[in-house]
């Protein structure tokens, strides 16, 4: 991604960019209540050749009791991507699903 922003180290070196992110996800979740869970989710991000840790807690919701609209926001934390600014690499997620059968 070339967005024509230049971003460096303090010192003026650039910082690397990547291509392709990898996260294998595995995790708990927590029904609280019918309409709505929680969920955590870790597992290791393979990025530009480091295998870094990645964290994901989300919160879901049924729009309804018969739960065929779903909806969920997701906070993803990739552990020290960027070990020289000593930075995470962070976003937010929204999904919407629907359940077919």
């Amino acid at each position: 991604m070339d967005d024509k922003v230049y971003r460096g180290y303090l010192d003026g070196t650039p910082v690397g960019t990547f291509k392709d992110m990898v996260t294998l996800f595995a995790g708990v979740s927590i029904h609280p209540i019918t309409n709505a869970y929680v969920s955590f989710l870790a597992g290791p991000s393979f990025i530009g050749g480091q295998t870094l840790l990645g964290l994901k807690p989300s919160l879901s919701f049924y729009f309804s009791s018969k739960q065929k609209l779903s909806g969920k926001i997701s906070y993803i934390n990739i552990l020290e991507r960027e070990v020289r600014a000593k930075q995470n690499f962070t976003s937010i997620s929204f999904a919407l699903g629907v359940k077919l059968y």
